[in-house]
C-alpha cells in the first residue's frame, strides 16, 4: 500500500468528512472509535478500537492508523 503525500486541502491526518441522515457535511476529529467490521490481524470482528490517524494511498483509499498500524477503511464502522 503505497501513501499520498498530494493530499487536496480537504483532506487531513487528523479527521474525517461524513454526511449526516439529514444530508450535512460533518468533520470528525482524530482519536474516534469504530467498530472493527472484519477480521483484520491482530484485530478481530467486534473489537472496539480508536483511530488514531488517517491517510490516503496514492489510489485515493482512505487508510485509518490504529494502534500505530494501517488498515482500509471498510474494516470499520465508526460509531458517532
Amino acid at each position: 500500500m503505497k501513501l499520498s503525500n498530494n493530499s487536496p486541502p480537504v483532506l487531513s491526518t487528523n479527521s474525517i468528512l461524513y454526511i449526516d441522515s439529514k444530508g450535512k457535511l460533518h468533520r470528525l476529529y482524530c482519536p474516534f472509535k469504530a467498530v472493527v467490521t472484519i477480521d483484520a490481524s491482530p484485530l478481530k470482528r467486534g473489537d472496539i478500537v480508536t483511530i488514531e490517524a488517517v491517510k490516503v494511498t496514492s489510489e485515493w483509499i482512505d487508510i485509518y492508523i490504529v494502534e500505530n498500524r494501517g488498515y482500509y477503511y471498510y474494516c470499520f464502522r465508526i460509531t458517532l
